[in-house]
Order: C-alpha cells, then sequence, then structure tokens
C-alpha cells in the first residue's frame, strides 16, 4: 500500500495546476483507468484511500506511512469510532469525476471486505466537507449533491445493513459449527466472509431507542449525518422520494434476511425477539426516518428565526429556496413537498409493515409532527380516512409511552414537538405538562386556520377512535397477570 500511495501523490502532483495532464485525466480516461488498476491490485488501505480523496479536494495533504510514523498527531480519532482531520475546515471540493472513479467506486474499496473501518473513514471524510465549521460547506454540499451523493449515501447505508446482518448470522454459525446448513455456497460464502471482516455490532434495545435513544450503530449515524448535513442546503423532491422509497425497502430487506436466516437453520434473524436488541432492519429505519424528522424541524426551526439561515437560492428544483422567510408561507411549501411523497398510504404501509416497537413509534411521531404543522397534509389525511386505516397497527405498541404520548399530543392539541421523551407515563407528570402546554395554546390557536377542519370527517376517522382502541386493547392485557399487563393498566 506504501508504494501505491506514493505513486498517487506523484500523479497528484504531476496534474496540480498542469491542465495538459488534468485533461488527460479527465477527457483522456486517466482517472478511470486507475480506478481499474487499484480495484485489480485490491490492497487498499486508510492511507492509499486518503490520497485517492486528496485528487478531488483542496487543501487536503494526505501523509505516506513513513510520515505517519513521525507525525501522528495530524490525524485525531474521536470517540465513536469516527475521524477528524485538523485542515478540514479549510477543505473545498474541486474535482467530481475524481470522487466519483474512487470513494463512490465500491469496486475500489471493497466495502465488504474491507471491514467497516474504512468505510467509516471515507463517510468521516465525506462529512469534514460539509461539518458546520467548514468555511465551503454551503459549495461542497451543493457539489455532493450534483453527483448523487444523497441516493449513493442511503444505498451505502442499505448495504452496510446487510453487511452486519450476516456477520451476526456469522457469529451464531461460528458458535454452533454442527448446525445443518440449508443454502448455496454463495450467500454461505458471503455470511463468512462478512462476518471474519468484522462486520460485527451490537444495538441497542427496542426498549432505549423507543423513548428516543441512538440506535447504537456508529456508522449508519455518521452516514445520516452526512445527508441531513448536505440536505440542510439543498433538498429536492427526487431527494426525498429516494429517502421514502428506502425506508420501504428496508421491510422487504428484513424478510430477505430473515429467509437466509431460515436457510441456515434459525427460527429467525438474531437479536429479533420483542424486547431485546434491534435488527439492523430496523436500525436502518428508525436513522432513516428520524432523518426526515429532522430535517422538518430543523426547517421549522429556521423560520422561527433559531438557527442560522445557510441556503442556496439558485437551483429551481431546491425546496430549501427563499428559507429567509419568516411569514411561514415557504415553511408550508417546504412541508408541502414533503406531503407530495410521504402519503397516508406510505405512512399506513410503512405502519402496517413495521415489526417493532422503536420504528413504529419513530414513524408514528413524524405522522404526527407533519399532520400538526403541515395543512395540505392534514387534509389529504384527512381525505384518505384520518387515523381508521391505522386502527389495525397502532393498537399492537397500545403499551409503549412514547406512543401514547404522540397519541395524547394530537388529543390534546399539544405540539408534538415541545414535549419531553418518557419512558414511562406518570399521570401527574402528564398533567404538569400539558397544563404548561395549554397555558401557551399554540396549537389550538392555529386549529382554525387550518384547512383540514373543512373536511367532513366521520367521528371513527379520528384520534380519539384511535385512542380507544388502544384503551380496549389495554383493558384486555390487564386482565393477565403478566409483566405486559401491568404496564397496560398503568397506560390505561
Amino acid at each position: 500500500p506504501s508504494t501505491i500511495a506514493l505513486t498517487l501523490r506523484v500523479l497528484r502532483q504531476s496534474a496540480w495546476r498542469h491542465i495538459p495532464n488534468l485533461e488527460v485525466l479527465h477527457s483522456g480516461g486517466g482517472y478511470p483507468i486507475i480506478s481499474l488498476l487499484l480495484t485489480t491490485k485490491g490492497n487498499i488501505d486508510s492511507v492509499v484511500l486518503e490520497h485517492c480523496f486528496a485528487f478531488s479536494v483542496y487543501g487536503f495533504d494526505p501523509r505516506i506511512p513513513e510520515e505517519i510514523q513521525v507525525e501522528t498527531e495530524l490525524e485525531v480519532s474521536s470517540k465513536g469510532g469516527t475521524y477528524t482531520w485538523a485542515s478540514s475546515d479549510n477543505w473545498a471540493l474541486i474535482d467530481l469525476d475524481a470522487l466519483k472513479h474512487f470513494l463512490m467506486n465500491h469496486q475500489v474499496w471493497n466495502v465488504q471486505s474491507s471491514g467497516p473501518d474504512l468505510t467509516m473513514r471515507v463517510i468521516c471524510l465525506l462529512n469534514s466537507l460539509v461539518r458546520t465549521t467548514s468555511k465551503h460547506s454551503a459549495f461542497n454540499a451543493r457539489r455532493l449533491h450534483l453527483i448523487g451523493v444523497i441516493k449513493w449515501t442511503t444505498h451505502l447505508m442499505i448495504e452496510i445493513s446487510g453487511l452486519y446482518t450476516y456477520g451476526s448470522l456469522g457469529t451464531e454459525m461460528s458458535k454452533d459449527s454442527s448446525r445443518q446448513v440449508k443454502i448455496t455456497n454463495e450467500t454461505l460464502h458471503v455470511v463468512l466472509s462478512t462476518y471474519r471482516s468484522g462486520w460485527l455490532t451490537d444495538t441497542s434495545s427496542v426498549s432505549t431507542v423507543s423513548v428516543g435513544g441512538d440506535p447504537g450503530v456508529p456508522i449508519l449515524l455518521a452516514c445520516k449525518t452526512l445527508v441531513r448535513q448536505i440536505m440542510a442546503h439543498i433538498v429536492t423532491p427526487d431527494d426525498i422520494v429516494d429517502i421514502a422509497g428506502s425506508i420501504i425497502y428496508t421491510l422487504q430487506k428484513e424478510s430477505v434476511h430473515e429467509d437466509v436466516a431460515v436457510q441456515l437453520g434459525y427460527d429467525s434473524l438474531p437479536n429479533s425477539d420483542g424486547n431485546e436488541k434491534l435488527t439492523m432492519g430496523s436500525v436502518l429505519r428508525v436513522y432513516l426516518i428520524r432523518l426526515m424528522e429532522e430535517l422538518i424541524v430543523d426547517k421549522i426551526h429556521v423560520n422561527s428565526g433559531s438557527t442560522k439561515n445557510f441556503f442556496f437560492h439558485s437551483n429551481p428544483h431546491n425546496i430549501q429556496d427563499n428559507a429567509h422567510d419568516s411569514s411561514g408561507k415557504n415553511t408550508e411549501k417546504f412541508l408541502a413537498a414533503f406531503a407530495a411523497v410521504l402519503s397516508p398510504v406510505w405512512f399506513a404501509s410503512l405502519l402496517e409493515g413495521c415489526r417493532d416497537e422503536s420504528s413504529a413509534v419513530a414513524a408514528f411521531r413524524l405522522l404526527i409532527v407533519m399532520i400538526q404543522n403541515s395543512a395540505a397534509f392534514e387534509k389529504r389525511f384527512h381525505q384518505a380516512g384520518g387515523f381508521a386505516p391505522l386502527t389495525l397497527s397502532i393498537p399492537k405498541y397500545s403499551t409503549s409511552a412514547s406512543m401514547t404520548l404522540a397519541m395524547l399530543s394530537q388529543l390534546m392539541h399539544a405540539p408534538l414537538l415541545n414535549l419531553p421523551c418518557f419512558a414511562d407515563l406518570d399521570a401527574d407528570q402528564l398533567c404538569a405538562v400539558f397544563d404548561i402546554e395549554s397555558d401557551f395554546g399554540e396549537l389550538s390557536s392555529l386549529e382554525s386556520k387550518k384547512v383540514g377542519l373543512e373536511v367532513q370527517c366521520k367521528p371513527s376517522n379520528g384520534i380519539f377512535a384511535l385512542v380507544a382502541e388502544c384503551l380496549g386493547r389495554n383493558i384486555q392485557l390487564g386482565a393477565t397477570g403478566t409483566e405486559l399487563g401491568m404496564k397496560a393498566r398503568k397506560i390505561n
């Protein structure tokens, strides 16, 4: 690798401010040839990766192994397995072709065989381009968006979750070598190779994530941060479609992984029991749903004057345009763009397919936030039947404190974004919280202005009918002497 890194440095220096050599790299097929040679070598480490990254970024001067041994303080590894570089605040993305052929080409740095550490380094390098302290964050974000990094990152997250799933299956196989396997050699090779490559992680519990805790996978969190940093500057309807489609795809992908687990002789995926750890499919789903909610909340806060305005205005498809408009009209346009993709049918399909409390809570929170902040979505939601289609999915989580709080926020006309998260519900605590919210009357004062009230809604389609369904299920559960029955009685 040190020889490859030194060769890449020579190539980069030969093209620095040398127009003929740059033309050879771009139009002459130089970058594709270099990426093909790197792929055939298959000996890529972090040093080679940084030299590939340096082709596309101004202000980044990577080192060779000999220099790393002398000056180890130039790179700082922070907590959580992420990486930072002292010079990253001055980085500027200048060569998109180099980035596409090197870092965005999974064949150059084989994701499966290279392990999670190298993938994390790639994401951290891209994150450094758009971090809030970067002087060129807006410029870099627009250029990353131009080459499709949003879609690329969501696809990478799906691939990473699959590798972690296969790694967990490989871990179980290593514990029990006598188990009979009914699976193709190709799939078995993938499972064992991901296990040997170090794709192993320990996710958080369902109860922790349901009340707002992090799912506990740093590399997926870094991917989510990258997408959020880019979309803080530019968002197009296609970006929303890509993320929404990826969320639904996680439901199907989880079924595929379960089929592989059954072929390996397991009844279900590891960590798929109700009160145990989250599966990787659920982890990915929670991250993507929370990404949607954070984008919406950021927009609401920008127009309320609580955060800095740093959005571009030149792209006709950018729905972040005119974000400085404090009248609220642009916020409604922004939310309308989300409402055009996140339809009531989309929410119903997602909630019906969720098998764990944490992702169902995240999806229902997003639904309530959309209803409470977008008049256009509220109108479409009531026209599509309101909460009636959700009576088959939400009552499954009637003992969830987070789900109950979200329903109460809509029932009591209290903005969900103003409410804290509770692991357990206490009557006195809830009364105190809703008393404070009723003093402001922020949501109640807007009810008369919302177009949703112009839609004739049946009582069975309202939020109270959904709450009643959950109360009824809890009454049935409360008749039992189990721990779940005690929790149901407490919720009621």
